[in-house]
């Protein structure tokens, strides 16, 4: 996990815009990730259910 001085130091060698558009992006995959593991559960229950 990068701490807010990395965010910083990353702002001002690569500019805001890019660091933003890290952050988002890596916003979102942890969001995916979590959506992947919560559609696995239920695939999973749902296949409980009808055997």
């Amino acid at each position: 996990m990068m701490t807010i001085e990395s965010w910083i130091t990353l702002a001002g060698n690569v500019g805001f815009p890019v660091v933003v558009s890290f952050f988002l992006l890596f916003r979102l995959d942890q969001c995916l990730q979590n959506l992947d593991k919560s559609i696995d559960q239920l695939t999973e229950e749902v296949r409980k259910k009808h055997e």
